[in-house]
């Protein structure tokens, strides 16, 4: 299609596509609405059991009001969702790009007239709905991407309310659905209304968004978006030895477990023939295909470089392959059962580094000398590099980094007992190790908040190491444990993290007034020399009182702009008078600066005795005025106020403060730059001299202010920085942000181990 043909068509879904877009909303909507009535006949028991945990009485006669209402206004909910989900398709497909529902009753404009309510319950959707996306992004971007085909080359956005039937769009729907009750829902109950939508409505949308696409691509609306090809490997002719495939590694998407949920558990015996022989059956899923085979071609180069670095032995050729039983009995009797220290994460890296180094090559004298199979062989190499790659592994803390190399022994036995941990996504114990760098990548182990979750990984690995030997379920039940151990603490860090952002929000007012005042006093005094005495009352008590204005009234109050007059009338008052006209004009004016003086300190509350002293203090100065002395040539005259001394000017820049203002480096102006467009939720890591590092949440910032505010991965504030000294900090490699990996570890870990062995 031309660039005029796409200028001049009407907006919205192509003709042809139309009746295919009308399929989609039946499909999606009704399976929506089903999920919906189920989450409503739940939604009274939820309730009741609110009301049973109330800790007041009219909270309590709350919940049960909301409960009688809402069951009064059933049929109403469910019409109001489905309209909305109705009409977010019949938008899509006219090309209305808006959400019109939000200038609605019961949208956001009506809530934003309650500050308060609005930033919870906006915040609770918005989570529920950027957690949706992240848990379906495999669909939701594919999904994205075939609906612009329809949609004439025009994506609707897979974090957008207006791809018709996304997290978002859904989550518009029970804002509508919740329009319908008539009563005025308390803000605790709406968000934990909102928190059981999420769990019993979008955490059971997985298969909802699968058929959705399913249904664009039967109708033939890109039906290979993959990028890696699905086929048989027994189809294709075997590649000889000296040119082993090379699949695209590095297209393969990351795909969720869910994905492989009907999976049989994995067998504890090793298969009877050569795993590297045995292509997958014709109906495994897409992603163990791709994974036999790059575990195949991996074994393939590990084995040609063995042979490149093999000299020609006929004793080895002629004895038989140690059985692999009888290899993970070797391992075992050299394995020490002992648990992972409290204090490791206080253990020497490198040492470790060095530990684990020895035990690869004692590892690889064993496969020379006891002739173990070319299989095993793979396995042991293959464990050993994917251990080195998480000592190696930039997303983890070196705390996590240690704990997790005590894995690698027990991993090597799951390994040789069962290959399937290289290509089953669904394997107990890869699902563990995914599960265990995940949560470690945002651990703090030291930290007092979030150090329980890097006890509990101890205690899981500690598990592993006393009580695995051949029982790979096991592995199955830490899963789960830990799993729910998380599902709480998240859940609690979530509630945490709310409060800490209402605290931001609330001091949020106090530190503009603090920059505000600030900011006009530096401007006052720049390029002037200013008596200690005169800058003692200006930077405290004087700012104290201008603050106090701002807030109560405003900056546009006549009280705000008599008494910054006043300042600037003080800083005028202490300079050097070198003609009669100044000295006869400073004599007329003193006697009202005294009274301003009085009268503002006096509004403050300030001791009367202490007005006297700033008044006496300040008389000093104007003799010395008067006298036509210069300031510099005088004891005690500060040319800039220091922000060691004065808390209120570390509110502002630093440069803001120097005499000879530079302007900002191009490098500092693009990492503001960049500073500014971040999105909340990103992970940064902190590096201070003296202090142990530490990994914090971009929770809120303030787009007034220019503050940050962090918390750590259990929702505790943990450091509130303005935009500058954040950028500063990058550039001084004391920060940084973690681009923390999407796909699993393993996954990951696979792709790259392929990469090292074939440059």
């Amino acid at each position: 299609m031309s660039v005029s043909e796409v200028s001049t068509r009407p907006p919205g879904v192509l003709p042809r596509y139309v009746d295919l877009a009308h399929q989609c909303r039946k499909q999606v909507t009704e399976n929506f609405v089903a999920l919906f009535r189920e989450f409503q006949q739940q939604l009274p028991d939820f309730l009741l059991q609110q009301a049973e945990q109330a800790e007041s009485d009219v909270f309590q006669t709350h919940c049960m009001d909301v409960h009688q209402e809402i069951g009064n206004n059933r049929e109403a909910m469910t019409e109001r969702f489905y309209t909305e989900l109705m009409q977010g398709f019949e938008r899509f497909i006219l090309g209305q790009t808006d959400t019109p529902f939000r200038d609605q009753p019961g949208g956001r404009r009506r809530l934003s007239l309650v500050e308060k309510e609005t930033f919870e319950v906006e915040l609770a959707f918005d989570t529920i709905a950027n957690s949706a996306w992240v848990n379906y992004s495999d669909s939701l971007t594919p999904l994205n991407h075939r609906l612009a085909v329809i949609n004439g080359g025009i994506k609707p956005g897979e974090r957008s309310a207006n791809l018709p039937g996304s997290p978002h769009h859904v989550c518009n729907a029970f804002r509508q659905a919740l329009s319908a009750v008539q009563i005025s829902i308390e803000t605790a109950v709406k968000v934990s209304i909102i928190e059981a939508f999420d769990q019993q409505v979008l955490h059971r949308a997985g298969s909802i968004y699968q058929d959705y696409n399913r249904l664009l691509i039967d109708a033939g609306i890109l039906p290979n978006l993959e990028d890696a090809p699905v086929y048989i490997p027994e189809q294709a002719p075997e590649p000889p030895p000296s040119e082993p495939p090379k699949p695209e590694t590095d297209d393969i998407e990351a795909e969720g477990d869910s994905s492989t949920a009907n999976e049989p558990p994995p067998q504890t015996q090793r298969p009877e023939s050569d795993a590297t022989a045995s292509p997958p059956p014709p109906h495994a899923p897409r992603e163990e295909i791709l994974e036999q085979e790059l575990f195949q071609t991996i074994s393939q180069l590990l084995e040609r470089r063995r042979q490149q670095q093999r000299r020609p032995d006929p004793s080895r050729q002629a004895a038989s392959a140690m059985a692999t039983e009888e290899l993970v009995a070797t391992l075992a009797q050299g394995e020490h059962a002992t648990t992972v220290p409290e204090n490791i994460a206080e253990t020497s890296l490198t040492r470790l580094r060095q530990e684990f180094s020895t035990q690869l090559q004692q590892l690889a004298e064993l496969i020379k000398t006891q002739h173990v199979d070319h299989t095993d062989a793979d396995v042991i190499e293959m464990v050993g590099m994917l251990f080195e790659l998480v000592l190696n592994d930039p997303n983890l803390p070196d705390s996590v980094k240690a704990l997790l190399s005590h894995l690698h022994t027990p991993y090597l036995k799951v390994a040789l007992l069962d290959h399937k941990f290289f290509f089953k996504r669904r394997h107990p114990a890869r699902r563990l190790l995914n599960l265990l760098t995940q949560a470690g990548a945002l651990c703090n182990a030291t930290a007092r908040n979030d150090k329980v979750v890097f006890e509990t990984m101890r205690q899981t690995v500690n598990r592993v190491l006393m009580e695995f030997d051949d029982n790979i379920e096991l592995f199955d039940t830490l899963y789960e444990e830990f799993e729910r151990f998380l599902h709480k603490f998240q859940q609690k860090a979530r509630q945490l993290e709310k409060r800490a952002i209402e605290k931001a929000k609330g001091q949020e007012k106090l530190r503009e007034a603090r920059q505000r005042v600030a900011k006009e006093l530096v401007e006052i005094v720049q390029g002037k020399s200013l008596p200690k005495g005169a800058e003692k009352l200006l930077f405290g008590p004087w700012s104290n009182l201008l603050v106090l204005l701002f807030l109560r009234q405003g900056a546009e109050s006549e009280q705000w702009h008599h008494y910054l007059g006043v300042a600037r009338e003080i800083v005028w008052s202490v300079q050097p008078k070198q003609s009669i006209q100044e000295r006869n004009e400073l004599q007329r004016k003193l006697p009202q600066i005294q009274k301003d003086i009085q009268e503002g300190l006096a509004l403050l509350g300030d001791p009367e005795s202490n007005a006297e002293k700033f008044l006496s203090t300040l008389q000093g100065c104007h003799e010395v005025a008067l006298a036509g002395h210069e300031m510099e040539r005088l004891p005690e005259v500060s040319a800039l106020p220091d922000p060691e001394e004065y808390p209120l000017l570390q509110e502002l820049d630093p440069g803001k403060l120097s005499s000879t203002r530079k302007p900002p480096s191009p490098e500092l102006e693009q990492t503001i730059t960049r500073l500014r467009r971040i999105k909340l939720g990103t992970w940064f890591e902190f590096n201070h001299a003296g202090k142990p590092p530490l990994r914090a949440k971009l929770s809120w910032f303030s787009l007034k202010t220019g503050y940050y505010i962090f918390v750590d991965q259990a929702g505790i504030q943990v450091a509130v920085k303005p935009l500058k000294k954040l950028a500063r900090e990058m550039l001084a490699g004391q920060a940084r942000i973690l681009e923390l990996e999407k796909k699993p570890f393993v996954e990951r870990a696979l792709q790259r181990i392929y990469r090292i062995l074939d440059s």
